[in-house]
């Protein structure tokens, strides 16, 4: 009669450690490339029975910029409330993708997350006035700089304490400048603040004159 070969396996699974989840948060949310960055990584029990001890360990930080060329940025601890916290980064221009990695410890599984932030590339904007000086109701010439810029628009307005009223908008000539001529200026020194707005965005560098 056949006689059947009786095999069994094990493996050992360990159970005692607590899942956990990361979550990522980037400050500002659309920064210029050069601009400070802070990072905030949130590692959480994830564990369906009453949580043990919080998450405890570091968190590594990396981004992978668009060209695919991956650069650490640096590791912090967690603290007690479940945060590691990596200020004053900087990051290149364009679509970014961002990882947090925590690393577990003796009580949690490691975890991680990812998250894709558009950095803008810096603009630089100088504004002049002219004339300089002048009386009350007469025309008064604003021209906005915007070096390497074509298109857009600048939005210009009028700052008095905490109000702003809006001059006007004009777009970015191919000479990469913004004229607007008013005659509502207020009797006094006069704060002027003028907004650059790329084309396609909604936001941009200001200047001041």
């Amino acid at each position: 009669s056949w006689q059947g070969v009786d095999a069994s396996s094990s493996m050992g699974v360990d159970l005692s450690l607590d899942p956990t989840s990361t979550s990522l948060a980037v400050t500002p949310t659309s920064p210029v490339a050069g601009q400070p960055v802070t990072l905030t990584a949130t590692v959480q029990n994830q564990a369906q029975a009453s949580p043990g001890l919080p998450p405890s360990g570091t968190v590594s930080f990396t981004v992978t910029d668009a060209a695919g060329k991956t650069t650490t940025l640096g590791t912090t601890s967690v603290s007690s409330s479940g945060k590691a916290t990596l200020s004053g980064v900087t990051l290149p221009a364009g679509a970014d993708t961002l990882t947090a990695s925590y690393g577990g410890d003796g009580a949690h599984e490691p975890s991680s997350t990812s998250t894709t932030v558009v950095v803008k590339t810096p603009v630089s904007m100088s504004l002049v006035a002219t004339p300089s000086s002048s009386s009350y109701g007469a025309a008064e010439t604003l021209t906005a700089s915007i070096p390497g810029q074509t298109q857009g628009s600048v939005t210009f307005s009028l700052i008095q304490g905490t109000s702003t009223q809006v001059l006007g908008s004009t777009p970015v000539t191919a000479s990469s400048t913004a004229e607007l001529v008013t005659s509502s200026l207020p009797v006094g020194t006069d704060e002027i603040l003028a907004a650059f707005t790329p084309a396609g965005t909604s936001s941009g560098p200001s200047a001041f004159a």
